[in-house]
């Protein structure tokens, strides 16, 4: 069996200690790194429950467990009882008391796979060095600057731009910016920082683009040469 599922066995080896395991497994159906996350989340959620169900000495007493290579939420071993129907009476009633968190472990997957979903969001709006460089405008290819450690999209800005292509290009090299860094460009700061409405419609941007961890349109105006869009923030 594999990924997240009920399971009861008898082996040879709970033969011999007269016990069956019931168990609530989460394996290698689903990636590792959504396991890591599910299982401590399922567990703290069921916790109480467990419990209460392991005040029930003859049906044996409920456990965590993680072990290596198979991740075991939690698991309970049923003592044999005096006959073959009373020992599967009380691995049905563990069983039953399982399916009873149906609901439980489909709330948890729904939040793993939002953080994973929201994650992926958040690593997307951070971009890189190297990605920038490709981005040159050129052969038609997008035309990507850095203002203010916020990577942005001027392809369309760069058609109305007094100073066109080569000029807003210039603005991630060294001597541009503020700071006398590659990628030191900014409009709010330094000497080009001598333009107060673009540097405050710019910051407005950057505050929107904060909040809503999404790609925003920063519109200039048509007189300032239009509309770039923030893309993300620069890896240091």
């Amino acid at each position: 069996m594999n990924g997240i599922h009920l399971e009861a066995y008898v082996l040879n080896k709970q033969i011999q200690a007269k016990e069956a395991v019931v168990a609530l497994h989460c394996e290698s159906g689903w990636p590792l790194e959504f396991r890591q996350n599910f299982v401590p989340q399922i567990s703290e959620r069921i916790h109480g429950r467990l419990e209460g169900w392991s005040c029930y000495r003859e049906y044996g007493t409920w456990k965590f467990h993680v072990s290596k290579g198979m991740m075991s939420v939690c698991e309970v071993r049923v003592p044999f009882g005096a006959s073959p129907d009373e020992t599967m009476e009380r691995i049905e009633r563990q069983l039953r008391r399982l399916m009873t968190l149906s609901a439980d472990i489909d709330d948890v997957i729904a939040n793993c796979l939002h953080d994973e979903a929201e994650q992926e969001n958040t690593s997307s709006l951070i971009l890189t060095k190297e990605q920038v460089r490709k981005n040159d405008g050129l052969e038609d290819r997008p035309l990507w600057a850095v203002i203010d450690g916020y990577v942005t999209d001027c392809t369309e800005f760069a058609k109305f731009h007094p100073g066109g292509l080569g000029k807003i290009l210039a603005t991630d090299e060294k001597q541009t910016g503020w700071t006398g860094e590659e990628f030191g460009f900014s409009l709010t700061r330094g000497s080009n920082a001598h333009f107060p409405k673009t540097g405050r419609v710019f910051q407005e941007g950057m505050r929107k683009f904060d909040k809503l961890q999404s790609q925003v349109e920063v519109n200039f105006g048509k007189d300032d040469g239009g509309a770039i869009t923030i893309l993300g923030k620069l890896l240091l």
